[in-house]
């Protein structure tokens, strides 16, 4: 049987990834690591295969074009 600190401590922290008080919510965690992945992916695509990235009439990123290049939609 758990006592009141330990159901507390649950109740307070158990729905999260990490357990300790001071960490970030997993939302915000998640959120950041898919931000780094993003960034790492686009900075490969930038270095590795310029020619790729898709520009539009006026010169710059096609944004939408972009996203579908980069979120792998066609693999599932």
């Amino acid at each position: 049987m758990l006592g009141t600190g330990q159901a507390e401590a649950s109740l307070s922290f158990g729905h999260q990834i990490v357990t300790s008080p001071i960490s970030m919510c997993s939302p915000v965690y998640q959120a950041e690591e898919l931000t780094t992945i993003g960034h790492d992916v686009l900075n490969t695509l930038c270095l590795e295969e310029k020619h790729a990235l898709p520009v539009n009439a006026s010169g710059f990123l096609d944004m939408m074009e972009l996203n579908k290049l980069l979120v792998f939609s066609s693999l599932f």
